[in-house]
């Protein structure tokens, strides 16, 4: 569909833009309203090196927002905007997982039960 709809005004990138946003049914007074904010509600990390976890540690006594290593405590963490986009990055992500070729990785709620990649 996105190969038949592309132009040279509306590229790939773009269209993958805007169906997403139609999926996740986000509006453009959502995306300014968190634009306006001063810093993102949480930091995510989804993996790090074992020879720098010591950075890991400083970043979560240092940084200005939650840092999130375990979507388990997210509750206890996040407010009310923190969880309203780890609710929209998971729908992203079960959309995603839906859409893999291979019926292995298809499964849902993956932000829950793959853990963080230590390398």
């Amino acid at each position: 569909m996105i190969d038949f709809i592309k132009s040279k005004r509306y590229t790939r990138t773009k269209i993958q833009r805007i169906l997403l946003h139609i999926l996740l049914d986000i509006k453009e007074t959502e995306v300014n309203y968190f634009m306006k904010k001063p810093r993102m509600p949480y930091i995510r990390v989804l993996g790090f090196r074992k020879e720098n976890a010591e950075i890991l540690g400083d970043l979560t006594l240092n940084a200005k927002c939650p840092v999130l290593t375990n979507l388990k405590k997210a509750r206890e963490i996040l407010d009310e905007d923190g969880l309203h986009l780890l609710a929209l990055e998971k729908t992203a992500t079960d959309l995603h997982a839906m859409a893999v070729p291979n019926a292995l990785y298809r499964s849902p709620n993956q932000d829950f039960t793959i853990p963080m990649a230590i390398v």
